[in-house]
């Protein structure tokens, strides 16, 4: 028995040699590594999900644009009009005018009705203008234009047929008038705060005389620009 044990110890010696030669030669077991690559690999991992969920969940930062002062940064039509009804608000011009002829002068008959519908920002204006004279008919006029001294279309009036608009103040419009290229119309449009009235100061004129003048004043009431 202890023979046996003796020879099976003897036998046994010279594998344990080859295995550690074999070790020396080939290096440490693969195997004995995986464990600790898992473990990088999952910590990895983790630390990219952290970074996406704190990407994902960090609020996005958003540039304001004082209202009024977009320029050209309106992407869309309603946004537009948004930020030109913020600004009609503070505009002294902006509102419907009925005419008062009992407040003023003019040099031809006045009409039965007239009507100012006015929306207004410090760069540009649109008015419309239902005139109904003496003898009943009526005239609309209307204009879209910029502060800028250039001319503009107008429609529905005899008198001119584009017009150039510049803000002298914030209570003070200028504009000129002209038909086929030839200045036909002046006009000073000015706002009174503190008795809520707009009065226009108007000339036409044809060649060299003038032909139609007067001081019309509106007092702030009726429909507005649909």
């Amino acid at each position: 028995m202890l023979a046996r044990l003796e020879l099976s110890q003897k036998e046994a010696e010279p594998r344990d040699d080859k295995a550690e030669s074999h070790k020396r030669q080939t290096g440490p077991d693969p195997r004995q590594k995986r464990p600790l690559r898992r473990k990088v690999i999952a910590r990895a991992a983790f630390q990219s999900i952290c970074h996406a969920f704190i990407h994902l969940a960090r609020p996005k930062q958003t540039e304001y644009i004082p209202p009024g002062n977009s320029g050209n940064r309106c992407n869309t039509a309603t946004a537009c009009k948004l930020e030109i009804a913020m600004s009609e608000q503070e505009d002294p011009f902006t509102g419907a005018w009925r005419f008062n002829p009992q407040r003023s002068t003019l040099s031809t008959p006045p009409p039965q009705s007239w009507v100012q519908q006015i929306i207004a920002t410090p760069d540009e204006v649109h008015v419309q203008e239902t005139i109904v004279r003496s003898d009943g008919s009526q005239t609309v006029v209307e204009v879209m234009a910029n502060f800028d001294g250039a001319d503009y279309p107008v429609t529905g009036s005899p008198a001119a047929d584009t017009i150039a608009y510049r803000r002298v103040s914030s209570n003070s419009i200028s504009g000129t008038g002209r038909k086929n290229g030839v200045i036909t119309l002046m006009e000073t449009v000015t706002v009174a705060l503190e008795s809520n009235t707009l009065t226009l100061s108007y000339s036409i004129h044809s060649g060299a005389h003038v032909a139609a003048s007067g001081i019309a004043v509106f007092e702030r009431g009726g429909e507005n620009i649909r």
